[in-house]
């Protein structure tokens, strides 16, 4: 004898079935809530320690900086000439992009890339030397590039930069004296100074400023030697990440 499957018979009502489906709607989209509240909740407390940890692994300090001041009514002592294959190169917005390669060349691995943590960056020299030559007081006059003639065939590399911009009351503010390594001691920091203050004393200017961070000992007796003066000290803040 066949027997026939066996029938469940639901008993409820239609009202019944949908407020039945209703609260299992509900329940299901709690436990949806519920897990993306979770979710949600550890990224947050992932972040929370990470920051926390980063919090306690910074510690500040202070750098000591000089502030110099060089006056313009004296008279300026030419400095040597570069060196045959070397071209020193007035201020073209086509050299924006040299200036912020020999900028990066010059600051990265150097004290004053941790004092400002752009110069560490090459895409931070580029922003920095953009915005330098976008400012209304900008010195055109004043900045200067020097790169090394290469090779047949290949670009010139940039390797010394300057930048100048006016600041009130006829004072000449210099930027970012920069030399890379590699071209360190023949003379290009005196070249470059020497046509910034140079650029300065034909706008007129009375006197050319400039800031360098007092352990940066080269670059203050190549201040010094050029007849800059300590105006007075200051201090910058800067957050170090403990290693």
């Amino acid at each position: 004898m066949c027997s026939q499957p066996f029938e469940q018979v639901d008993s409820r009502t239609n009202a019944e079935r949908i407020c039945l489906d209703g609260v299992r709607g509900s329940v299901t989209t709690v436990a949806i809530r519920s897990r993306r509240f979770f979710v949600q909740w550890r990224e947050f407390h992932r972040r929370t320690i990470k920051f926390s940890v980063q919090a306690i692994n910074m510690t500040q300090t202070h750098f000591k900086r000089y502030r110099m001041q060089f006056d313009l009514r004296r008279k300026l002592v030419e400095p040597p000439p570069v060196p045959a294959d070397y071209q020193l190169l007035a201020w073209n917005p086509n050299l924006l992009d040299l200036h912020a390669k020999a900028k990066f060349a010059s600051f990265s691995h150097e004290i004053d890339a941790v004092v400002f943590s752009c110069l560490a960056d090459a895409k931070g020299c580029f922003q920095l030397m953009n915005d330098i030559v976008q400012r209304s007081n900008f010195a055109p006059q004043a900045t200067w590039l020097i790169v090394r003639n290469s090779r047949a065939n290949e670009p010139p590399q940039p390797c010394a930069t300057v930048q100048g911009i006016f600041d009130p009351s006829q004072v000449g503010s210099i930027q970012n004296v920069g030399v890379a390594p590699a071209h360190r001691g023949l003379g290009l920091g005196s070249v470059l100074l020497h046509r910034a203050l140079k650029g300065f004393q034909q706008a007129d200017q009375r006197f050319a400023t400039l800031e360098v961070t007092a352990r940066n000992s080269g670059a203050l007796r190549l201040y010094q030697r050029i007849g800059f003066e300590i105006l007075r000290t200051v201090y910058r803040s800067v957050e170090l990440v403990l290693e």
